[in-house]
């Protein structure tokens, strides 16, 4: 996993995607598929990305960041509605990703006047 991350942090993508896969199989952790959906979302494959982050979603149900990052993804694909939703679900489990909220603001419904 590790590996991965100085192969990611040093442009080495497909590396680090090996690297990562291979962490996966030698321990599934919400961390490690969460940060395999960050590579996959860097590299514009966006439903992979989202593959990753609900399998980190789906093995650890309160992990926060994972929910943020399927927001963010979600707002790069101009889905509004879902980067939302996830946004929100990202800070009921206490993750607060303040850039998110800021810039997911003019999609949220608000009452009526």
């Amino acid at each position: 996993y590790n590996l991965g991350l100085l192969y990611m942090s040093t442009g080495y993508n497909e590396r680090a995607l090996q690297m990562f896969q291979r962490a996966i199989e030698i321990e599934a952790r919400a961390d490690a598929y969460d940060t395999l959906g960050l590579l996959y979302s860097k590299m514009d494959k966006k439903s992979e990305a989202i593959e990753m982050f609900k399998r980190a979603i789906a093995l650890t149900p309160d992990y926060g960041k994972a929910y943020s990052d399927l927001g963010w993804v979600y707002h790069s694909m101009d889905d509004y509605p879902s980067a939302v939703e996830f946004c929100d679900k990202a800070s009921e489990r206490g993750f607060l990703d303040e850039d998110l909220i800021r810039i997911l603001e003019p999609y949220r419904k608000r009452p009526e006047d």
